[in-house]
Parts: C-alpha cells; structure tokens; sequence
C-alpha cells in the first residue's frame, strides 16, 4: 500500500486546526493546560517520526519562542506553565489567556506565510 505524502505546511494546517477547536471549546481538549501541551507533544511526535518536521519546527517550538519573544516570560518549563504564570500575574484566567496569545499566534503565523 502506498502512503501519501504529507507536508510540514500541512502538519501545521493540522496543529493549528486543533489549537483552533481547543480555543473554543476548551473543556473538550484539556482539564489542564499542560493536557493540551502534551496532546500537541504528541501530535509532533508523529509529525517527527514520519520525517514530515524536526522537533524544532514544532508548534510547541514555535509557540513557546513566540511567547519568549512577545511576553518576555521563559517558556523553559513549556508554554502551558508559561501562561499560567502570565494568568496569574495578570489576575486573569489561564484559559482566557490561552486563548487570547493562541489567537494572537495564529494571525502572526498567518501574516507570517
């Protein structure tokens, strides 16, 4: 059986559409941020072993410099602990502040390409 070739265009089409339903409906993707994290680790890693992205061509990758570079927070222990720590200084709600840099990220990517 032949397989179909996938692109790292079209791995990213697939991350973003999850963070997309996640961004709306939250309860449905994740009790905790970091769920969510690891369910994109996970989505990668597939990514990764069909030779379709490197590891630091990533969502998480890009999504945790991306945070680094317009927060000024570390994403040194991943970008779910980084938002919190941005919910919590900010007096907001994680999953609030979630969805407002996952949106913010996703207009960039998209003038981006």
């Amino acid at each position: 059986m032949q397989m179909t070739s996938i692109s790292a265009s079209e791995y990213w089409e697939y991350a973003m559409e999850i963070i997309r339903h996640a961004m709306r409906r939250p309860s449905m993707y994740f009790k905790t941020l970091n769920e969510l994290e690891a369910l994109m680790g996970g989505h990668a890693a597939a990514f990764q072993q069909l030779r379709v992205i490197e590891r630091d061509a990533a969502f998480s990758s890009a999504f945790s410099e991306w945070i680094m570079t317009t927060t000024g927070e570390s994403c040194a222990a991943g970008w779910a602990y980084a938002i919190e720590q941005i919910a919590m200084r900010e007096g907001n709600e994680v999953v609030t502040v979630f969805q407002r840099l996952a949106k913010d990220f996703d207009e960039w990517r998209q003038a981006m390409t």
